[in-house]
């Protein structure tokens, strides 16, 4: 019985481990996105750019992903 037990709490304990795994991946790819979006806003708007439609969706995302990161 103990060393069912034993298998029985390294499977959920390395089936945590993976599900951990993937969500900080996701997290990582939506902080990159959000970073890209920033800096393609910054660009645009030093050059005098951002008021269209690409400046807005780029400010968008940005403060969408800051949403999702907190």
């Amino acid at each position: 019985m103990d060393e069912e037990l034993k298998e029985t709490m390294l499977k959920v304990a390395e089936f945590s481990n993976e599900d951990k795994v993937k969500v900080i991946r996701r997290i990582n790819k939506l902080f990159i996105g959000g970073f890209v979006a920033a800096v393609t806003y910054m660009v645009l708007f030093f050059t005098d750019n951002a008021d269209n439609f690409l400046g807005g969706l780029c400010l968008g995302i940005t403060f969408g992903m800051i949403l999702l990161d907190l």
